[in-house]
């Protein structure tokens, strides 16, 4: 057995585009060797002691927890293992590294390595300690057959889990097609028919801009939205418009966050990027810093207000969830960008546009980068068009949405939880094969 080589002697600057691979952590956590560094034949020589040729069986000395384990494909390069990594070269007779590669899988083993664990930021078993785990030895043929048995189990077992987790993806699949039938005018058409009379959207936003105008009491003059052209757009159910977002509802950025304001005589919880997730806010960690009683009315989240993730990755930049008084009193910063719809909008309305929208890319393409952050911007996001139904429709989009998105979390967490009766398998059937009962 050995383990890779101390920091210093492998560092970055050693690695090429080619020659001898090295083998990561992550390469045996994945059981995957592909995409890897290089180092050249020459510090691959001086690094002798660290190499693995195919059949070797690799396992982690470090993570949460260590002791996941590969086995080196027959037939790849010879390579080199780096730091929190352990090869164990079997002998080559009298040994089937499949059968150790299972036995290190085993629920018994597991509980070996975690009581040989030590560490708190990062927990490693040495190699020292490793070698001190009690495994089961078999006559050769024994492993063989038991190898042999495990596969065809597990082979099965597989084929189970690929099916869950494809009915799982296909789920999520179906989950997107909802928001984006509700927000197209699909999913009631047949309600629009039933309901031929229904007043226009178009009537609705004129009534809310007037209303707007009449209670506005602002020190500076009223500013009109700007008017959507929706040349290029979709056509929509002859009793929707398209308009602009900034026509629906009021948007602002979250305050800046700086050391002067962690102290003060008004402090308050606020929420950030971390805490929004689509659909769901999370509390778990809740930052507080001082807004005067002035910038607390500006700053104040009420219930129905949607948050959008204002800088984020390009794949989550945008993503929204409904703030539903989670937390007394509380504001946000400006990694969010606050949506509080006008009464012409259903908020739960608005947030199934802005969901759908999050899936369809829509905010990937207003986002701009900086310093590796895909930022939605306050006046990008108010600008883009939004599909605005009759009210009496919006409330049977929210409906119709609703009742399928919780058909599909009951089905999602069953397919979880089919999932892990196949993993709790996996360890009953390894239980067995070690006990000799298989």
């Amino acid at each position: 057995m050995a383990i890779g080589p101390f920091g210093s002697n492998l560092k970055v600057p050693d690695y090429r585009e080619e020659g001898v691979p090295l083998v990561f952590v992550r390469h045996v956590r994945a059981e995957s060797f592909a995409e890897t560094h290089y180092v050249t034949p020459e510090k691959a020589g001086e690094l002798a002691a660290h190499a693995v040729v195919g059949g070797d069986l690799l396992i982690t000395k470090m993570g949460e927890p260590p002791g996941d384990s590969a086995i080196y494909p027959m037939g790849s390069p010879d390579a080199i293992i780096t730091a929190d990594c352990i090869k164990w070269r079997l002998a080559p007779a009298g040994l089937d590294p499949k059968f150790f590669n299972y036995a290190l899988r085993s629920e018994t083993t597991k509980r070996q390595i975690a009581n040989r664990t030590r560490g708190v930021a990062q927990k490693k078993i040495s190699l020292e300690r490793f070698k001190d785990i009690a495994l089961p030895l078999p006559a050769l043929p024994e492993q063989r057959r038991i190898v042999a048995r495990l596969e065809e189990l597990f082979s099965r077992l597989e084929a189970g889990v690929a099916a869950l987790r494809h009915a799982k993806t296909q789920l999520q699949r179906y989950r997107q097609s909802v928001l984006a039938a509700a927000v197209t005018g699909q999913l009631t058409q047949a309600w629009r028919e039933q309901h031929p009379d229904t007043e226009p959207a178009e009537e609705l936003l004129k009534q809310a801009l007037s209303d707007a105008r009449a209670n506005w009491s602002g020190k500076r003059k009223f500013v009109e939205p700007a008017i959507l052209n929706p040349e290029g757009l979709p056509e929509l159910p002859s009793t929707w418009t398209w308009t602009g977002v900034e026509q629906t509802g009021e948007v602002k950025l979250g305050r800046q966050r700086s050391p002067k304001q962690m102290t003060g005589d008004h402090i308050r919880p606020y929420l950030r990027v971390a805490n929004v997730y689509e659909d769901r806010i999370d509390t778990t960690d809740i930052n507080e810093m001082n807004f005067t009683p002035d910038e607390f009315k500006i700053y104040e989240l009420k219930y129905g207000d949607i948050l959008l993730n204002e800088g984020q990755s390009l794949e989550w930049v945008g993503r929204p969830a409904m703030y539903r008084d989670e937390i007394e009193g509380c504001c946000f910063q400006n990694t969010l960008v606050r949506y509080r719809a006008h009464y012409s909008v259903l908020p739960s309305y608005a947030l199934i546009v802005f969901r759908a929208y999050l899936h369809r890319g829509r905010f990937q393409k207003i986002a701009k980068w900086t310093n590796n952050i895909a930022h939605l911007g306050a006046g990008r996001f108010k600008e883009i068009e939004f599909p605005l139904p009759p009210l009496a429709e919006q409330h049977q989009i929210v409906a119709k949405v609703e009742a399928r998105t919780t058909a599909i979390d009951h089905l999602e967490a069953e397919l979880a939880r089919q999932i892990t009766r196949s993993n709790r398998l996996r360890q009953s059937t390894l239980a067995t094969a070690f006990q000799g009962n298989l």
